[in-house]
């Protein structure tokens, strides 16, 4: 590698009359090949991480209706969560490059202002799913059925909503910051955390099929509250790779 630099060095000099410090240009390319290294191990951390955020629920025995239910609930929580997830892609990069230039003050007012514009979206989605709940299931299905089923289970997930937009932007800033090793653990806990609660909330006589939504709700909120423990705690702030480092 340093051979074929000082190579390329050499043919410079000779045709441009320009002097250029082989072994400096070496370092340089170690250095942007060790901060691209990485960037590529961080960026397989967090995708590893957003492939385990998928719905994890065996509801093929719960009948018909259950399931046909919860495919439509699903497709429009992968519908609510598109707004969650451009401002959680936006945020990682905002957080990265502030973080890289040491301005860690601007990177709290991005997540202050990343959590209004989360909380607006989710209270304004609130209504909409109250109201709209049974005209939104119809785009789907016609069965009266599911249909009703289909819009109680909005109204319920729709009080989450929040925790769920939580979980994308503190788990989004600490991606940038460098911290995509616990996004990772975390999207596992989150996993971990759907099949023991549907386990149990499935199970109980009190809400039968409608502990499949509870559990939504309440793995959105135990997530987003571990998310925002590992913000406030501060370890992200060592986590990142400043200018000063090169």
């Amino acid at each position: 590698y340093d051979e074929m630099i000082r190579e390329m060095v050499k043919y410079i000099d000779d045709y441009s009359g320009i002097c250029i410090n082989s072994d400096y240009v070496s370092h340089l390319a170690r250095k942007e090949e060790d901060s691209y290294n990485k960037h590529f191990h961080k960026e397989m951390k967090a995708i590893c991480q957003r492939n385990l955020e998928t719905d994890v629920f065996d509801v093929t025995g719960a009948g018909d209706t259950v399931v046909a239910t919860f495919t439509i609930t699903s497709r429009v929580e992968q519908i609510i969560q598109q707004p969650y997830s451009s401002l959680g892609m936006a945020l990682t990069t905002y957080s990265g490059q502030n973080m890289g230039a040491g301005k860690i003050d601007r990177v709290r007012k991005g997540m202050k202002l990343s959590t209004i514009i989360a909380l607006v979206f989710s209270l304004s989605m609130l209504p909409i799913a109250y109201i709209f709940g049974e005209s939104i299931i119809r785009i789907f299905v016609d069965n009266e059925t599911v249909i009703t089923m289909g819009a109680k289970a909005l109204r319920i997930t729709s009080l989450c909503y929040f925790p769920l937009g939580m979980i994308y932007v503190p788990r989004a800033l600490l991606n940038g910051a460098g911290d995509a090793g616990f996004s990772m653990i975390n999207g596992i806990s989150e996993v971990v955390c759907r099949i023991g609660l549907s386990k149990i909330l499935t199970q109980a006589s009190v809400m039968g099929a409608w502990g499949i939504w509870m559990t939504s709700g309440g793995t959105w909120t135990i997530t987003a509250v571990v998310c925002l423990i590992r913000y406030f705690s501060g370890v992200w702030k060592k986590k990142a790779v400043t200018v000063e480092q090169f």
